[in-house]
C-alpha cells in the first residue's frame, strides 16, 4: 500500500488520544506519554550529516523490529511524504516533525491501532511514544516504559548522571518524559474559573496548553495538561503527580457544569442550541470555529441535551475540520476559502447522516 494512501486510511478513523467516546469519563478525552531519547557518540539529528541520520535510521529500525510495534503495524519514510501528509500525522500526534522541517532520515514506525509509535531523528534520535482514551495516564506509562527498555537492549542510550538522558532541548533532559491528559473543560470557562484553574497548574510547575490554537488563541476548550520539567524528579513522581492533579481537574469540571446548569440553565441550552445550529446550517467554518462550536455540542451530549448525537461522531468531526485531515479525507489539496466551504459541507453531511443513524 502507498504511503499516502496509509496516511488517508489512519485519517478516517479517531485517533487514540482523542476517543470520548471510549473513555472511561466524557471529560478525560485521551491521554500521551512520550520518552526522548539520544543514542551515545553521535550529533544530534539537527546537528548530523544526512549520511549519519540515514545510519542511524537503519540501526533504529532493526531495534524497532524487535519489539512488538512492527506486529500488524507500519514503517512511514517521513522523507518521502509530502508537507500535507506530515501535517496531518501531526494532527494525529504520530508525529513531531513539523511539515517544513527536513525529514532525512526520519522514519515513523506505528502499531496497529496507533497506540504506540517510534520516531526516528526528528529533534532527538528516537522519540517514544504511547496514547490511549481516557486518564488512565498510570497504565499507558507502564507500557511505554516497557517498550523504551526494549529498545534500552538494543541501543545504547546517551545517559550521564546526575542529569540523566541527554537531549536536543535542554528543557527535556533528565527523564525525557512528556506526558499528559487532554481535558474539555468548557465548564470552567463557563464558570470563569479557568484562570484561577490555569494559576494552580503553574505553581504545581504543569502545564496547562489548548490543543488547538489559531493566532495564539485557544479553540475549542481542550487542554492538555502534562509535565513542564524533567529534571529532578524520576518519571513515576511526574506521573503520580499528574494522575493526581488530573483526578482534581476532572472533579472540578463536573462541579462547574453542575453550577452552570443551576444557575445559569437557560444560557447553557441556547449556547449549546446555537452552536448545534450553526454547524448544522453554515456554509463557511474556519478550523476554530469548527472546533469551538463543536465543544459547545459535545457538552450538550454530556449534559443529555442532545440524544441523537454521540461522542464518538463528534472525535471524528473534531479531527476532520484540521485542515490536514480535511483535505486528506477529501483526496485533494484546497487553498483557504476552498476549506472553509469544505469543512462546513462535511460537517452539515455528518450531522444529518448522524440524525438517521440515531
Amino acid at each position: 500500500m502507498r504511503q499516502q494512501d496509509l496516511i488517508q486510511g489512519f485519517t478516517a478513523c479517531a485517533a487514540p488520544w482523542l476517543s470520548g467516546a471510549q473513555s472511561e469519563d466524557p471529560i478525560a478525552l485521551g491521554c500521551r506519554v512520550m520518552f526522548r531519547r539520544n543514542l551515545v557518540g553521535h550529533p544530534f539529528p539537527l546537528k548530523a550529516s544526512v549520511a549519519v541520520r540515514r545510519r542511524l535510521q537503519l540501526n533504529i529500525a532493526e531495534a524497532v523490529a524487535t519489539t512488538e510495534v512492527p506486529h500488524g503495524g507500519w514503517t512511514l519514510d517521513l522523507t518521502t511524504l509530502s508537507s500535507l501528509d506530515r501535517l496531518a500525522l501531526c494532527e494525529r500526534r504520530l508525529s513531531q516533525l513539523s511539515p517544513a522541517a527536513p525529514a532525512e532520515g526520519c522514519a515513523l514506525f506505528v502499531n496497529a491501532d496507533q497506540s504506540l509509535s517510534i520516531t526516528s531523528n526528528d529533534q532527538d534520535h528516537v522519540c517514544v511514544q504511547g496514547v490511549r482514551p481516557g486518564a488512565n495516564l498510570w497504565k499507558l506509562y507502564c507500557r511505554v516504559a516497557e517498550l523504551d527498555a526494549a529498545l534500552a537492549e538494543e541501543l545504547e542510550y546517551a545517559y550521564t548522571p546526575p542529569l540523566g538522558y541527554l537531549t536536543a532541548q535542554p528543557e527535556h533532559v533528565g527523564t525525557g518524559l512528556r506526558a499528559g491528559v487532554v481535558l474539555h473543560l468548557p465548564g470552567l470557562l463557563l464558570a470563569e474559573q479557568m484562570d484561577q484553574v490555569a494559576n494552580a497548574i503553574d505553581q504545581m510547575h504543569l502545564s496547562m496548553r489548548s490543543v488547538f490554537v489559531n493566532d495564539e488563541e485557544a479553540c475549542g476548550n481542550l487542554y492538555e495538561v502534562a509535565n513542564r520539567s524533567t529534571l529532578g524528579e524520576s518519571a513515576e513522581t511526574i506521573v503520580r503527580r499528574l494522575c493526581k492533579v488530573t483526578g482534581d481537574l476532572i472533579t472540578q469540571e463536573r462541579r462547574a457544569r453542575q453550577v452552570v446548569m443551576r444557575e445559569r440553565s437557560l444560557w447553557v441550552c441556547d449556547y449549546v442550541s446555537r452552536a448545534n445550529a450553526l454547524l448544522r446550517h453554515a456554509f463557511r467554518l474556519d478550523s476554530s470555529e469548527a472546533v469551538n462550536l463543536l465543544s459547545a455540542v459535545r457538552l450538550g451530549v454530556d449534559l443529555g441535551m442532545l440524544p441523537r448525537l454521540e461522542r464518538q461522531q463528534l472525535d471524528r468531526l473534531t479531527l476532520l475540520s484540521q485542515s490536514g485531515h480535511l483535505q486528506k479525507h477529501l483526496g485533494r489539496e484546497l487553498d483557504i476559502e476552498e476549506r472553509n466551504a469544505a469543512r462546513a459541507a462535511l460537517v452539515r453531511e455528518l450531522l444529518e447522516s448522524a440524525d438517521h443513524e440515531g
